[in-house]
């Protein structure tokens, strides 16, 4: 799954769960005929939206926890889970990658000095002396691709 469309199902959840809070489906009509329903009912809206559990154990939220840890504990969906983790520090190592070259290419544009974007790199981005080394580099074989 792309991580835009990740980004875009994160914050379309985000928004139901804003939407759920903000009409206030709790205290709606919804929950005034059955008291024993409706506080169960309240109780798993609840853990749904924030998981956070009642002080009073609930056989129906256990038995989502379970659910959960089993569904967790798989091995594909771990499996799964770590490439998922492992695509997206790639993804913020390229776009960290990114802005470091382009305050280079900035840098140079403005005429700055490769001792001071040098410093901008140290400060900014916590690279070390061969990390900004390798980034010069990529930047000289841009301008030695450009130049033919």
């Amino acid at each position: 799954m792309k991580t835009e469309t990740r980004i875009k199902e994160r914050i379309t959840f985000n928004e139901a769960k804003k939407n759920v809070a903000s009409m206030n489906l709790i205290d709606g009509f919804l929950f005034d005929s059955t008291p024993e329903h409706s506080k169960k009912l309240q109780e798993m809206l609840k853990y749904i939206i924030s998981g956070q559990k009642t002080s009073a154990p609930n056989a129906d939220i256990n038995a989502i926890e379970n659910i959960i840890a089993k569904v967790k504990n798989r091995k594909e969906v771990i499996d799964e889970y770590m490439r998922q983790w492992d695509r997206e520090l790639s993804i913020k190592r390229e776009v960290r990658e990114e802005a470091a070259l382009n305050t280079i290419r900035f840098g140079h544009e403005d005429g700055l000095s490769d001792e001071v974007i040098r410093k901008r790199l140290k400060t900014a981005y916590k690279y070390t002396d061969q990390m900004i080394n390798d980034l010069f580099a990529k930047i000289d074989a841009e301008q030695a691709m450009t130049a033919k």
